[in-house]
């Protein structure tokens, strides 16, 4: 499994407090088509993230990089799906100086998109459009919410890079299946010939 990344744009952020800051938001929606990753596009299942906010310990990044501002396994990080999405609070120390350096960013809108980084458990690819497949996210591995600078649609390239990836082995995948089933119908007419061979041979005997 490969660790992909995957942003959402326009969202709006919350900052509250004066010591101790809450931040909170959405880091993903549901059912929200992604632009084009390159070929194909992407969305979000409702419980996608259910067993990862379960189990995992999930870090609160910035650019997904660095020391954590907040983190699931301390109860710092608080994540939960509704009816929108993957809901995220998050406390952080005022003391913390990689906070001190996020807070006004988020406060003056210079820093307002969210990203997480994850890895594929379970998808569905719907290629009825012949011009432009989409992916469905039906159950992911959390590894990261992170406040990012540039969003993953589709700027930055390590992002699309990602989703390229993903495409690329659902493309293989296809190609695999349609390999083995012309394998499969030259078995048959092999084994068909060698029925008629037979019953020629037979029918002289």
């Amino acid at each position: 499994m490969k660790l992909e990344y995957r942003a959402l744009e326009g969202i709006e952020l919350r900052v509250e407090g004066d010591t101790t800051k809450k931040i909170s938001g959405y880091a993903a929606k549901f059912n929200s088509l992604s632009e084009n990753l390159g070929g194909f596009r992407e969305k979000i299942a409702p419980g996608a993230f259910a067993s990862s906010i379960m189990s995992a310990d999930v870090r609160l990044l910035l650019n997904h990089d660095g020391l954590p501002l907040a983190r699931t396994k301390s109860g710092t990080l608080k994540l939960s799906e509704d009816s929108i999405g993957l809901r995220f609070e998050a406390d952080v120390e005022m003391t913390d100086p990689d906070v001190q350096r996020v807070i006004p960013k988020m406060q003056r809108g210079d820093l307002s998109q969210m990203s997480f980084g994850f890895y594929v458990k379970k998808d569905a690819w719907d290629n009825s459009n012949p011009s432009e497949a989409v992916r469905t996210l039906h159950e992911v591995d959390l590894f990261d919410v992170s406040l990012v600078t540039f969003p993953a649609y589709p700027q930055t390239q390590a992002h699309v890079r990602s989703a390229k990836d993903a495409y690329d082995s659902y493309v293989a995948s296809l190609r695999a299946q349609e390999e083995a089933a012309k394998i499969e119908q030259q078995r048959a007419l092999l084994a068909h010939q060698d029925r008629l061979n037979t019953l020629r041979l037979n029918k002289y005997v």
